[in-house]
């Protein structure tokens, strides 16, 4: 995947890859246990399944307009997501610049 790739837009890659995050993670280097990984590859698990459908379709329309603060509220409803995470989310699909 390409930096500024926006999985979050596409369930269907969601879908696809959450179903294997525990591998991929530890392929990738994540090696903070067992338990921590498998507890964010569950957090990965339901992020994904909440942006399936009408949430990644409203995504993406705040996206394509820039409308960056919509887009912070959308994502910081979401369980489990903060600041922290929002700003990368920015930084990995290009929109911190």
């Amino acid at each position: 995947m390409e930096r500024g790739d926006v999985c979050l837009t596409r369930p269907e890659v969601n879908r696809r890859w959450a179903g294997r995050a525990p591998v991929s993670l530890h392929a990738a280097g994540y090696t903070r246990g067992d338990y921590m990984c498998s507890l964010l590859a569950h957090r990965l698990q339901s992020f994904a399944e909440a942006f399936d459908g009408e949430v990644a379709r409203e995504l993406k329309i705040k996206l394509e307009s820039k409308r960056l603060e919509e887009v912070d509220k959308l994502l910081l409803a979401m369980h489990g997501v903060g600041p922290t995470v929002v700003r990368s989310f920015k930084i990995l699909t290009g929109l911190d610049q």
